[in-house]
């Protein structure tokens, strides 16, 4: 018996269901004044970009936030914060609808043609 996996990679790009956004990809940085600098790449994509969670409001010392998740699935990689033998960097980015958010989680499903990812709002109202 052979198990044959479903690849949905043509789906992720449908018209249908997906649109345009930016990855801001963060390469591996130094120290420099005793500030962390690292160089970043901007990368457009195309997926599905759907909320994950509804939008809510933080109360914090400093002033209240308003956060949020999304949920993506795209065809192209895409990465939280890493360190290991043959890969490190921090947290993509993602810009969309004019908000940015930092990418906390990540399945690799490439064997059905995908990724899907959860970022976390960080724009404040």
């Amino acid at each position: 018996m052979t198990i044959s996996n479903i690849n949905v990679h043509e789906m992720i790009k449908d018209p249908d269901f997906a649109q345009r956004f930016q990855i801001i990809r963060h390469e591996q940085g130094e120290f420099m004044d005793g500030l962390y600098t690292s160089l970043s790449n901007t990368i457009d994509v195309y997926g599905i970009v759907q909320p994950y969670n509804p939008k809510t409001v933080e109360y914090l010392p400093n002033g209240d936030q308003v956060t949020g998740d999304i949920k993506i699935w795209l065809n192209e990689q895409i990465f939280t914060t890493r360190n290991n033998d043959t890969d490190s960097g921090i947290s993509d980015t993602i810009l969309y609808k004019n908000e940015t958010y930092k990418v906390t989680w990540v399945k690799d499903w490439e064997n059905h043609g995908y990724y899907s990812a959860v970022a976390k709002r960080l724009n404040a109202e």
